[in-house]
């Protein structure tokens, strides 16, 4: 392998732990926020609480379907758990521009899809 290509290995493969650390602080924060033990999200998800005090750290990578459980556990759906990463991510830097112009672009559509879900409970 070149220097060069070494060079970008060693980036990006820095750049995915440190987006891994931002997710483990994500989950790890909403779950306080909830003021849920991991002991307690262990036992709803199914996830051995080393493991989830592992993916906390950022030390372990989330899977879909834990990441599902997750936020299940919280009371979130995926997606609205998928935003709250995705936002964090962004305002750290963690992500390409294009994936920041697709959150954009995805949460416009989810916010007009509540203003207008709202409005027609307002209409009742």
């Amino acid at each position: 392998m070149g220097i060069l290509a070494t060079f970008v290995a060693n980036m990006n493969n820095r750049f995915n732990i440190e987006r891994q650390i931002a997710i483990g602080y994500i989950l790890k924060n909403e779950r306080k926020r909830k003021l849920m033990t991991q002991e307690y999200v262990a036992k709803i998800t199914g996830i051995d609480q080393d493991q989830l005090c592992k993916i906390e750290k950022g030390k372990r990578r989330i899977d879909l379907a834990e990441l599902l459980e997750y936020s299940n556990a919280l009371g979130y759906t995926l997606t609205e758990l998928v935003f709250k990463i995705e936002g964090y991510l962004i305002s750290k830097g963690l992500t390409s521009n294009k994936m920041k112009e697709e959150y954009l672009h995805w949460l416009r559509i989810y916010w007009e899809y509540n203003k207008k879900t709202a409005s027609a409970y307002d209409a009742e």
